[in-house]
């Protein structure tokens, strides 16, 4: 049920991903980026979820980057 490329897709960035699966029983689905595209312009509030949830988690990121950097730059000080 986790899906994974999504901040990636959604600002259109091309990354390489490395996977691990630690569960002998997982499933794992590789969809490519035109395919998920072609899928989501057919589901509109689909897209919008996505691009939300994508949104929202690339703004967590980049706060938490930005608070560990400025942690470590106090302590240099």
């Amino acid at each position: 049920g986790q899906l994974f490329g999504d901040i990636d897709f959604v600002f259109q960035r091309c990354y390489t991903y490395q996977l691990r699966v630690i569960e002998n029983d997982s499933q794992v689905y590789l969809v490519k980026s035109k395919d998920f595209e072609k899928v989501l312009k057919t589901h509109k509030e689909t897209w919008r979820m996505v691009e939300k949830s994508a949104i929202d988690r690339n703004q967590a990121l980049l706060e938490k980057f930005s608070q560990q950097f400025m942690m470590r730059w106090r302590q240099s000080e």
